[in-house]
Order: structure tokens, then sequence, then C-alpha cells
């Protein structure tokens, strides 16, 4: 399915508002779901964070990807 697709399903966008007011849950637990079950919540944790370190030659590399959104989870003290 396309990511556009995903991003715009109504399970998806309730999950993002799930976050209210205190993310860090919600971000832990889309982390944790990325580095076990690689699922793609790239667009959600930058949308939630304010980031993306993701460096734009690793973009479409979904190991990557996930290293680099685990990395930074770890630097925030999330995971």
């Amino acid at each position: 399915s396309s990511p556009a697709q995903i991003m715009m399903h109504p399970s998806y966008q309730a999950i993002l508002g799930m976050a209210g007011s205190d993310k860090t849950q919600i971000v832990r637990l889309m982390i944790n779901d990325l580095k076990q079950n690689r699922r793609p919540w790239f667009w959600a944790l930058s949308y939630l964070t304010n980031a993306n370190p993701v460096k734009p030659s690793d973009a479409g590399k979904m190991d990557k990807m996930i290293n680099s959104w685990v990395e930074w989870g770890k630097q925030h003290g999330l995971i």
C-alpha cells in the first residue's frame, strides 16, 4: 500500500491523536514497535517529534531508517 494511503487511514490518524499533550509514551511505543516488528512509523515519528534522524542518503533503506530512529530513541532516553 502507498505511504499516503497508510498515513491517511483513520486508524493511523487515531493513533496520532492518542499522543495528546504527552507524546513520550506513544513515541516510545512506536520506536519499540519499529524495532521489533519493522512497522513503518517514520512519518508519524517525524510528525510527533519534529525530528528526522534519517539521513537523506538513507531514505528508503528500511534497516538504516530503523537504526536511525532506534538510535534517536536511545539518545532521548526513550528506549
